[in-house]
Formats: structure tokens, C-alpha cells, sequence
């Protein structure tokens, strides 16, 4: 239904049809592929506008924005490229080495390669270089020396984090 739908244009009704049918049934890949396909189609004009930023006048945030649209539709792969293309026109902005360690923590976590890791370690790292005080970069971190042992690294990203939520201090124990 969801699929005829789009075929005749009612991409809100496809994705209302689509996103009823992944309650019924969350392991239908057809079901998943419909309702990506009309997110896809809707970000089009979004995305085509980024891109032109992009080339025309590129700024951090254009790079951000396409790099996320493109990770919340399923396409790593290509927020990863754009990110990476950010990191290199904008090295002192932390956003593009962020994007870039999330991306390849959610595939460490998923795939278990040890090299997506350190690359989310080292990218992790640069944003840590960049501004200290991101929390979520040290959170990262923290999850990353966790998984593969490293508790007193861990123990010292959350204490950091802590420190900059709780300047009078708190201390944890790991």
C-alpha cells in the first residue's frame, strides 16, 4: 500500500502506511526502504540547497547540516566524506571531527573493527584539542577506553565532564 502511495504522490500517507507497518512488523526491510525513500525525497530540495552552500560559499555549519541529513538518512559513508572535507577546509572547527568520531563510534559499536575505534579515538581527541570543555567528545572517550579496557582513561574523561558540571567537585570511583 505504502509503495502505491508514493506512486501516486501521497508520500505523507506512504510514510504514515509505511511507519504503521514497522510497528507491526519492525523487521520488514520493504517497510524501511518506503519510508526512506520518502525522507529522501523530501531532504532533496534541502540537501540540493546545502550543497550549493557548500560550493558557493562554504561555512561550518553547511558542512554540519548536510553531514547530519545525510547520517539521519542512512548514509554514513556520505556524512562521513562531508565531514571529512569540513575537517579540511575548517581545521579549527571541532563540529566535522565530532560528526566524524560519532559515525565511527556508532560503526565500532555495530561492526566490532578495532580501526573504526581508533579513528573515533583520535577524531574524539582533536575535538577534546580543539575545546576541552565538549562533553560529549569526553563522554565518547569515555565510552571508547571503557570497551576496550582502559579504566583509568575512562575514569578521567568522566571526571572531566563531571568537573565542568560540578566545579566544586564531585569524585567517582571506577
Amino acid at each position: 500500500l505504502a509503495e502505491r502511495l508514493i506512486a501516486l504522490g501521497e508520500s505523507d500517507e506512504a510514510v504514515d502506511v509505511a511507519a504503521e507497518g514497522l510497528e507491526l512488523f519492525p523487521a520488514a526491510d520493504r517497510l524501511a526502504h518506503v519510508r526512506l525513500f520518502v525522507r529522501k525525497s523530501r531532504m532533496a530540495g534541502e540537501i540540493r540547497k546545502l550543497r550549493d552552500d557548500v560550493q558557493r560559499r562554504p561555512t561550518p555549519l553547511a558542512f554540519h547540516q548536510l553531514a547530519q541529513i545525510y547520517r539521519d538518512l542512512g548514509s554514513p559513508d556520505e556524512a562521513l566524506a562531508i565531514a571529512a572535507q569540513c575537517a579540511e577546509r575548517f581545521p579549527l572547527n571541532e563540529a566535522a571531527y565530532l560528526m566524524q568520531g560519532e559515525i565511527r563510534m556508532d560503526r565500532f559499536r555495530r561492526d566490532l573493527i578495532a580501526k573504526d575505534a581508533v579513528i573515533a579515538e583520535s577524531a574524539m581527541r582533536q575535538v577534546v584539542r580543539l575545546n576541552a570543555h565538549t562533553v560529549a567528545a569526553h563522554l565518547r572517550l569515555a565510552e571508547i577506553y571503557h570497551l576496550v579496557g582502559m579504566r583509568s582513561e575512562c575514569a578521567r574523561h568522566l571526571r572531566q565532564v563531571l568537573a565542568d558540571e560540578y566545579p566544586k567537585g564531585i569524585d567517582i570511583a571506577y
